[in-house]
């Protein structure tokens, strides 16, 4: 209550005070002044007066009555902030401080006699004129003349001599002194002045001024002008400082010269000239500099460039206003030297031209990218630690991690984020203007910026990893894409503890071993794995599992690579008996599909309806001649996810696609010989010759489709088994693509599916052709059966099933198609000729093997040549 009381008082006093009203005449209008501030009172809306400020500064108030000789009030003032030392108040640190400013020049204003409470003696008032004439009136004859001090009698001289005018009297008998000579005791007080100093001063300005009038270029014989020394150095520090001179000026391009009609007293002019010219090359280059950081640029890594050098410029003024402040302290005693100037300019200015003269190479480049100043510094830091100058290497080292700062923080967000911002043309990395789907979001939303066929848009120490960033950022992005990111809590940059302690002047500048180089790529790489390696792990688990890549993988090896023999079979089997009974509906894409999809569809992991069959036209494979070309037609179809599609590139596997066309011809000769044994065995008392050729030529033939099936079936299975492998090992989703088109490249090559070796395919394909010749030559040996014998008419090899009841019925519908519209055998030839095509295909192909195997190419290739060799023909046959 009594606080607020002192507060309520406190308000009623300065409400008056300030606005002059009173509480009885304006009651309501002092009432709300009054509470308003109360209120302001209260809230204390202010800080604090700092006590420890207070206190300082009566000390140091203590300390100036000392130092200006009064010991009394020092004494009085010390002796009054004991007493107080001794008082507790709240308030006690803002009255000294409201006492501290209504101060007012105390030191001549304060008497002791009212500190101490003594009375007030009236002052003597002072004797005036009015007094003075008063008692002796000035009227007497004389009085007003002048009196000539000079010419006084020789006793005079004689008594004060010159040395009376050069030093002050000491003595104190007043006796020996008359009136007459007080005039020459005072004028031996007075100190003439020495004029030839500001003489000389006053004559060097007047001839730096006189430079002004004169026309920049010099005459033939110009006049020299004299200064001092210590104006030359003037000159010289503003000139440095940027400011304009008159010892020094700039000519075109900005290059500074010296006129060279100015000469210092006591230097020669040679010396001075070469001092001169080596000073304003230094102010050159440093001008240069300020001229740079004030131009307009737009990249932020530019303008973060231009403030790290303003920096750099900021201390070597404070250097030069060192150097100045020497020669202007009067405390400070300094010999006048042009030479221990220069020498000092000379090594405080080293810094700044040598980054003068990396801006002046990167800025003469038409070319130059943002990035392009950054590098700059960075190889400048690594060549000054290698030629052992590690003050300029320190100086460099803290410009390029000033100006990394901005340049890495893009790259941070597309480590973190998988964003780029369009206006960014400093980073390496480009979005796509075009919209990109789920199917091709990895390859093309985003790219790399390159300046020639191996180099990135980037510095020289990002080459080696500007493609694991680009990764890493794609993954990021893939896995939003996928729905399945997580954001990071932190969003925001800051420099790596790493890349801080390389700013050190560690043991690198103490003759470490270890390069900046090197030091600052593997700091850099710790950086972007710890930010890539734990999203890389998360990719890659979403891709092979969530997304199905080893299930699809499973799917591929099963439905067109035959790692299921028996389903194989089974589904080949069904279409080569549709295709030999020749019903109408045969080739329906939707009867063909129907097959794949009860046979397939029964192995773990198929989804049966995503599996389709169809029949290309004659016009898109083959030329419809047999039946090897219309199984070349047939199109299994089995659809890629789109996500998996970043993977394989591509929507359905056409390797493992022709991989399927070439089991399914394989397959096909393989039933045709099998076919012709069960249907119709050889008559066993024949002695028909052709009948031995017929089972010689077909046990050659079932040798070679026995061991083409192995090989294609083994190569297969490695095939998939490495890119398994591959897959489980892959870091990244670039890495898995890699090793898929490996996959595909490998299978097309190793089972001759690629064109420089389809030669020796189209020879083993014609083989397989004379398999189905060797049938339907078989099939014409055998004798007709009687028609009263049980066994039935023997049929050819295109009708050597029966009919069921549905294809009885379209037969007698009429429905079956004309033979145009199936593969046409080849004429029919005889076993002779069916021999010696058989053995010209195989030793084509057993050579063609042979000779590109040699070539450097598949190891594997030799031995299916050696298995083929077994199928040939003996000399003896």
């Amino acid at each position: 209550m009594a606080h607020s009381a002192k507060i309520t008082a406190l308000a009623d006093g300065l409400v008056q005070s300030v606005t002059g009203l009173k509480q009885e005449q304006d009651g309501r209008t002092f009432k709300q002044c009054r509470d308003n501030a109360v209120r302001g009172l209260k809230a204390q809306q202010y800080a604090r007066t700092n006590q420890f400020d207070v206190q300082s500064r009566l000390e140091g108030l203590e300390e100036k009555f000392r130092v200006l000789n009064n010991e009394p009030l020092a004494d009085a003032l010390k002796e009054r902030l004991d007493e107080l030392s001794n008082i507790s108040s709240r308030w006690k640190p803002e009255i000294l401080s409201l006492f501290l400013e209504l101060s007012d020049r105390p030191l001549e204003k304060t008497r002791l006699s009212d500190l101490r409470g003594e009375e007030l003696t009236p002052e003597e008032p002072a004797l005036t004129w009015a007094e003075i004439i008063a008692d002796d009136l000035l009227n007497e004859e004389g009085v007003w003349d002048e009196v000539d001090f000079h010419h006084s009698s020789s006793e005079d001289e004689g008594s004060y001599s010159g040395a009376s005018f050069q030093e002050h009297t000491t003595s104190t008998q007043a006796s020996s002194i008359v009136e007459e000579d007080l005039s020459v005791i005072a004028r031996s007080f007075v100190v003439a002045v020495i004029d030839t100093p500001l003489a000389d001063v006053r004559s060097a300005q007047q001839s730096l001024d006189a430079l002004d009038k004169r026309p920049t270029t010099t005459s033939d014989e110009p006049k020299p002008t004299t200064i001092t020394e210590l104006q030359a150095i003037r000159e010289t520090l503003l000139m440095l400082h940027g400011l304009p001179t008159r010892l020094f000026f700039a000519e075109s391009h900005d290059l500074i010269h010296l006129r060279r009609e100015c000469t210092i007293t006591g230097v020669g002019q040679s010396t001075w000239e070469t001092a001169a010219h080596d000073v304003a090359a230094i102010g050159s280059r440093v001008g240069m500099l300020r001229r740079w950081i004030n131009r307009g640029k737009r990249s932020r890594l530019i303008q973060r460039c231009q403030a790290a050098v303003q920096q750099s410029i900021r201390a070597f003024d404070k250097e030069i206003s060192r150097i100045e402040q020497r020669y202007v302290d009067p405390s400070c005693d300094t010999v006048v030297s042009l030479i221990q100037v220069i020498g000092e300019i000379d090594v405080i200015s080293r810094p700044l031209l040598e980054l003068a003269r990396v801006i002046s190479e990167v800025d003469q480049d038409r070319d130059s990218r943002p990035w392009q100043l950054l590098d700059a510094f960075f190889q400048e830091t690594c060549k000054q630690q290698l030629v052992g100058h590690y003050e300029l290497f320190d100086f460099f080292r803290r410009l390029f991690f000033d100006c990394l700062e901005v340049y890495v923080k893009p790259v941070h967000v597309w480590l973190t984020e998988g964003e780029v911002a369009d206006h960014d043309d400093s980073f390496f990395v480009a979005s796509s203007k075009e919209d990109v789907g789920l199917s091709s979001v990895w390859h093309d939303r985003y790219r790399l910026r390159h300046i020639s066929s191996d180099a990135v848009d980037a510095p020289s120490f990002m080459q080696t990893i500007a493609q694991r960033i680009f990764s890493a950022g794609k993954s990021v992005m893939f896995l939003k894409a996928l729905g399945r990111y997580k954001s990071s809590e932190t969003r925001g940059f800051t420099m790596p503890a790493t890349w801080a302690s390389l700013t050190i002047s560690d043991g690198l500048s103490d003759g470490g071993l270890l390069p900046f180089a090197e030091a600052f790529q593997m700091s850099f790489e710790e950086w972007v794995d710890s930010l890539h390696s734990e999203r890389a792990d998360s990719l890659r688990t979403v891709i092979l599992s969530g997304c199905g890549l080893e299930k699809l993988i499973n799917c591929l090896s099963h439905l067109y690579l035959a790692q299921n023999g028996a389903v194989f079979q089974m589904f080949a089997d069904g279409f080569f008996k549709r295709i030999d009974r020749k019903t109408s509906h045969w080739n329906d894409r939707f009867v063909l599909s129907e097959l794949a999809q009860n046979t397939f569809g029964t192995l773990p992991g198929l989804q049966s309806s995503s599996i389709s069959a169809r029949l290309l036209s004659s016009g898109s494979g083959g030329d419809g001649r047999s039946t090897m070309d219309l199984l070349g037609r047939i199109v299994l179809e089995y659809p890629t996810p789109h996500s998996l599609q970043n993977i394989t590139r591509e929507t359905s596997p056409k390797a493992c696609r022709n991989a399927f066309t070439l089991l399914l011809q394989v397959h096909r000769a393989k039933y045709v010989l099998s076919q012709q044994i069960l249907n119709q065995p050889p008559s066993l008392g024949s002695k028909d010759h052709r009948i031995a050729q017929a089972l010689a030529l077909r046990q050659r033939l079932v040798s070679f489709v026995d061991a083409l099936y192995g090989y294609v079936a083994e190569t297969a299975s490695r095939c998939i088994n490495e890119v398994k492998d591959s897959l489980s090992k892959a870091a990244d989703t670039d890495e898995m693509a890699a090793a898929y088109a490996v996959f595909t490249d490998d299978l097309s090559n190793r089972i001759l599916l690629t064109d420089n070796l389809k030669p020796m395919l189209d020879a083993l394909v014609s083989v397989l052709e004379v398999c189905e010749l060797q049938a339907a030559a078989w099939a014409k040996l055998q004798p007709p059966a009687t028609s009263g014998s049980g066994n039935s008419q023997p049929q050819s090899l295109r009708t050597r099933h029966r009919l069921d009841d549905e294809d009885e019925e379209d037969a007698r519908a009429g429905n079956l198609e004309s033979d145009e519209q199936y593969p046409q055998q080849q004429q029919q030839r005889s076993l002779a000729e069916l021999r010696s095509d058989y053995d010209r295909q195989v030793s084509f192909a057993i050579a063609g093997l042979r000779s590109v195997s040699r070539a450097g190419g598949e190891q594997s290739w030799t031995m299916l040549a050696e298995r083929l060799k077994w199928c040939t023909r003996s000399p003896n046959d």
